[in-house]
């Protein structure tokens, strides 16, 4: 039947007013397709018969598409109720489960175990896409039966498996470009995409004899819950009048990953493990459920330079770790186990990639396009190097003309003094200090962890004799913080820790509370690490950062450790304990800490890629802080000792023309007795405000030859200074200390160290310090080195006390004590003189009284001051008749008169410490056998060594050498005898 056009018309004008009225929601079509049940099976033919080795079947998987043509947006969904993944067993036609992803085993409530939907938005939607991912828990079992037939199965097929790695590396190259492609217009904001993942990951079931049917102990891995969100700030942000804090709200686009309940339990196949993983915490666990928040920002501006381009923060809740021996020995039977590959394996393996990527690129034939484009890109690239050459060329100036203050930044502009002060400049950390205008943060890293536990169990025998786990140690770190930030010219890192205890649960107190072996105070940071690395090419390398490439900084705050005897015997025998369990060889491949260090040492090394630092500039400072340490020794029963140390510090910076500045200091120290009867509680006291300070500068061998040369022409008078140029200078200087000598502190700290005296023949062996002074002083002998020498010793004072309880004290003040010298060339014999004043003054003794007050009042002095005067004159190098000579000194001294004053009093107190206390502590060396029998031994071989050199002397006919020529002149002694102190 005809239809008129007035008729179609109207018709056509309903259907677009329809089409506008659709809800954007509204489905056209919908197609729906329903699989009931699938599977996919690997058979093997093993005598003349088929055999199933691996088999998947997927159960009511469903799939729908919805199509909305009239806003160019579609709906693709997926549903899969049940997943079984199985495998052979060494059972005749039996299989095992390897996968299983059901409601009924792992307790699922939803209806599917995986669910998919992607859903393409109409243009007008905040989202261009939206992905929405949801999977349930699903149960993997390891099967070392099953797991080696599917790994020999793709051995028998190899050249298969090497055409299937060849498929899969050709489909990457052809999809690379594309996901690439995709992700940058993701981060460029043109493809905006709402992602959503719900993922319950799975637990993985390693079993110690390989199946769960052989019993034995398992291991459980559980990766938890992974949820995931995005977080896209509008398309057109107004960022007028936003403040700094909305700018960091406003200005990245976010994505929110939480993860929860992970955790990883060993326990024995029979017990009911299933339920225990439901739990928080149980004896099963070593590691108890985790959560962590994952948040990555991506800036919407990267224009905007002061702000980082990428941020990854993460925070950790709560991380424990439940350990004991049991739980150590189970570990290490999986250890052996699995198969863990060396560094060794991964190279064989990443070069059988290539292998194959090359046999496969020689059946590619290129064509005449590929050809073409190749030299195009040949003869671009020539062209602009040659552009940028001529481009430096013009500059006029040759890069090898460059003037001698330009080379040296230390010679030419700063002082010693300015160098001193960049130490103390780095000492502050924050990321504030490492920002410039042209060194901005690319990205950005924060790992923050609340608390990290580490709780400790020991076995103890019950009555029954079955062996239980009792708490024994925890250690807990609190606040740790980790910083990363990439920047344009160079890393920076910050660590810290915010309060350590380290308690013992089975020696509590009165109170109930544990004993806390290691403790913090909790105001600040316990331990804060910061470092930055800034390249020499960074235009504000001088202006902002002082010319320092790397720069570590290292504070500790105060930590008190309580040396408690029998709990640190007991960690000895503990970790003793530990350290005697068979290891695997799968364990050994684990780097142990050396490795660690050694891999972060190779870290500060300097990359070829790195431009070349300035001479003068700082190529490494460092700075360490210690702000207090306290350490008490006590037993069970009673406190013996408090010691304390404050203000240590240490700063070394290394410049790139071989100089070096190191210093240390020492503010305070002291020691208290903690007995109740006592007059002598401070055992260690100091007078100044510092104990020690050292300085020792290493001189640049162009520095300090220019340095020599206008010494010289500013001075045309060499008398008393050197004519030599120096190595270096050392300065230390020693403050004032008092020390008390009673031998029942000695005899207490020898019965306390008793236990752990072999920890300390480990790390020093007996002759060791003997060794070390015999070898310090033939390479002083021999050595050329010249260095200015200052030193300023306040040397300590020593109290003996007759007892704990009697004032009678003999006081030994040894004085102060004086070391400089310098350098000079004989003109006649050529040999370079080191010529060292000593002097040691103000040496006396006294007796004294301590009060009930514990304040000392001085007596009578028994031997009033002296003064011992050293002028050393030591031939650094001489050439005689028999060759190059070391070592030659000339020593000439004086001493001042001595003056003894002895009365009947003074001579009863010496007699009586002597009695009660000096030989008491002489008799301790005497008591230890083994020690005094070593040292015969050592004094044997001594003797016999002297007697072949004394053979050799006077059997040899050559001319003796003198090596020391010393001459001492003893002004005279005065002997003052008194029958009172008051005569």
């Amino acid at each position: 039947v005809p239809i008129s056009p007035k008729s179609l018309k109207n018709n056509n004008d309903e259907f677009n007013k329809l089409k506008l009225d659709l809800s954007p929601k509204f489905v056209e079509r919908k197609y729906n397709f329903t699989l009931a049940n699938w599977s996919l099976s690997l058979l093997t033919n093993d005598s003349n018969r088929e055999r199933e080795i691996l088999v998947v079947t997927m159960g009511q998987f469903l799939m729908s598409i919805e199509t909305r043509p009239q806003f160019s947006a579609y709906k693709i969904s997926a549903r899969a109720e049940s997943l079984v993944i199985e495998g052979a067993s060494s059972v005749e036609n039996d299989l095992v489960p390897l996968v299983t992803a059901d409601n009924i085993l792992t307790g699922n409530t939803a209806t599917n175990f995986l669910a998919i939907d992607f859903e393409k938005n109409p243009k007008s939607s905040d989202f261009n896409y939206e992905i929405s991912i949801r999977l349930e828990a699903f149960e993997m079992t390891y099967h070392d039966f099953a797991i080696r037939e599917i790994v020999n199965y793709f051995k028998r097929n190899k050249e298969n498996v090497t055409h299937l790695m060849w498929s899969m590396q050709k489909a990457y190259g052809r999809t690379k470009d594309s996901v690439f492609a995709i992700a940058s217009e993701i981060m460029n904001r043109r493809l905006r995409v709402n992602l959503k993942l719900d993922i319950k990951g799975p637990y993985i079931v390693f079993p110690d004899g390989g199946s769960l049917q052989y019993g034995g102990n398992i291991i459980i891995f559980d990766l938890g819950r992974i949820t995931l969100k995005t977080e896209l700030q509008a398309a057109e942000v107004q960022l007028e009048d936003a403040t700094l804090m909305e700018l960091e709200e406003l200005l990245y686009d976010r994505i929110h990953i939480v993860l929860s309940d992970s955790q990883v339990l060993i326990c024995h196949s029979g017990d009911d493990w299933r339920e225990s993983r439901n739990l928080k915490d149980s004896e099963y666990h070593i590691v108890p459920k985790i959560q962590a928040n994952v948040t990555v920002s991506f800036s919407i501006k990267p224009e905007y330079r002061l702000l980082p381009k990428l941020k990854l923060n993460i925070s950790v809740s709560t991380v424990k770790l439940n350990i004991s021996k049991h739980k150590l020995v189970c570990l290490n039977d999986f250890m052996t186990q699995i198969s863990i590959p060396t560094p060794n394996d991964l190279e064989q393996f990443r070069r059988s990639l290539l292998k194959v990527k090359e046999d496969a690129s020689e059946c590619i034939a290129m064509s005449s396009r590929d050809l073409i484009k190749i030299r195009t890109i040949v003869a671009l690239a020539s062209f602009v190097i040659i552009r940028q050459k001529s481009d430096y060329a013009t500059n006029g100036i040759e890069p090898n003309l460059v003037t001698d203050s330009e080379k040296s930044v230390v010679s030419s502009e700063f002082s010693e003094e300015d160098l001193e002060q960049w130490i103390r400049s780095v000492n502050f950390s924050g990321f504030d200090d490492n920002v410039s205008p042209h060194n901005n943060v690319n990205m950005l890293l924060r790992i923050m962890i609340g608390e990290l536990s580490i709780h400790a169990s020991c076995s103890e025998v019950s009555s029954n004799e079955n062996s239980k786990e009792k708490p024994y140690l925890i250690l807990r770190l609190c606040t740790i913080y980790l910083e990363s930030a990439i920047m344009e010219y160079g890393p920076a890192f910050q660590f810290g820790i915010g309060t350590v205890v380290l308690a013992d649960k089975t020696n509590a107190g009165i109170t109930g509370s544990y004993l806390e072996l290691i403790s913090a105070d909790g105001t600040y940071d316990v331990i804060g690490i910061s470092y930055r690395k800034v390249k020499a090419n960074c235009p504000d390398f001088k202006s902002h950062f002082r010319s320092i490439e790397q720069s570590l900084v290292l504070n500790m705050r105060n930590v008190s450790v309580v040396f408690h005897k029998q709990a640190f015997m007991k960690l000895s025998d503990y970790l003793e304990d530990l350290m005697h369990i068979p290891y695997s060889y799968n364990a050994g491949k684990i780097p142990n800490f050396l490795e660690v260090v050694k891999y972060a040492g190779s870290l500060f090394k300097k990359s070829e890629l790195d431009p070349p630092v300035p001479s003068g500039a700082i190529k490494l400072s460092y700075s360490a802080r210690l702000n207090s340490l306290l350490l008490k020794l006590c037993t069970k029963d009673t406190d013996l000792l408090e010691i304390k140390v404050n203000g240590v510090e240490s700063d070394c910076i290394y410049n790139a023309n071989e100089r070096m500045i190191l210093r240390a200091h020492v503010s305070s120290i002291s020691v208290d007795d903690l007995s109740d009867i006592t007059l002598y509680s401070k055992i260690l006291t100091t007078d100044d405000d510092k104990v020690l300070d050292l300085k020792y500068v290493r001189h640049a061998p162009k520095l300090y030859s220019s340095k020599l040369s206008k010494d010289m022409a500013e001075n045309n008078d060499d008398s008393g200074r050197d004519d030599v140029k120096s190595d270096g200078s050392f300065k230390f200087s020693f403050g004032k200390i008092n020390c008390v000598l009673l031998s029942e502190v000695f005899r207490n700290c020898r019965h306390f160290v008793e236990p752990f005296i072999h920890f300390v023949h480990t790390i020093f062996p007996n002759g060791a310090s003997r060794l070390f002074l015999n070898w310090s002083i033939e390479e002083l002998r021999k050595s050329p080195t010249k260095l200015h020498i200052s030193i300023d010793i306040q040397a300590p004072t020593f109290l003996f006390p007759q007892k704990r309880d009697i004032p009678n004290v003999l006081v030994l003040d040894l004085g102060n004590l004086t070391i400089e010298n310098f350098f000079k060339k004989n003109v006649s014999t050529g040999a370079i003189v080191d010529n060292i004043l000593l002097k040691l003054s103000e040496v006396t003794i006294s007796r004294a009284i301590m009060t009930l007050a514990g304040v000392l009042k001085m007596q009578e002095p028994i031997i009033e001051h002296v003064a011992v005067r050293l002028d050393i004159k030591r031939n650094i190098e001489c050439r005689g008749k028999t060759g190059v000579l070391h070592g030659l000194c000339e020593i000439i001294g004086s001493v001042d008169q001595l003056v003894v004053n002895l009365s009947k009093r003074d001579l009863s107190s010496i007699l009586n410490i002597w009695e009660d206390n000096v030989a008491k502590i002489m008799s301790m060396k005497a008591a230890d056998g083994v020690v005094e029998v070593d040292a015969n031994k050592a004094t044997y071989f001594e003797n016999e060594a002297t007697l072949k050199k004394l053979e050799v002397f006077f059997t040899n006919d050559e001319h003796p050498v003198c090596e020391v020529n010393m001459k001492v002149t003893f002004d005279g002694l005065q002997f003052n005898a008194f029958t009172d102190s008051d005569e």
